[in-house]
């Protein structure tokens, strides 16, 4: 986790998303962590939840809707 908050410092990363996948329980771990960690070094970020091994699970519109905030929220044009 740290070595992921120092190279997104690096590479000058303005922001995360952290993404759950309901499709693989196991690629999930430690995203938590990243969340927690990245909230603590200051980097803007947001978690949400999709679907990758079935995409009708996924509600495109409620995506659309956390990326657009996150966006705006970043001073980032979504229009």
């Amino acid at each position: 986790v740290k070595y992921r908050v120092q190279l997104f410092k690096f590479l000058k990363v303005d922001g995360a998303v952290v993404n759950i996948d309901r499709g693989c329980p196991p690629a999930n771990l430690g995203l938590l962590d990243y969340k927690i960690a990245f909230t603590e070094a200051g980097m803007p970020n947001v978690m949400m939840e999709s679907n990758h091994g079935d995409y009708r699970e996924n509600d495109e519109t409620a995506i659309l809707q956390i990326l657009t905030t996150f966006l705006e929220c970043q001073g980032i044009d979504t229009t």
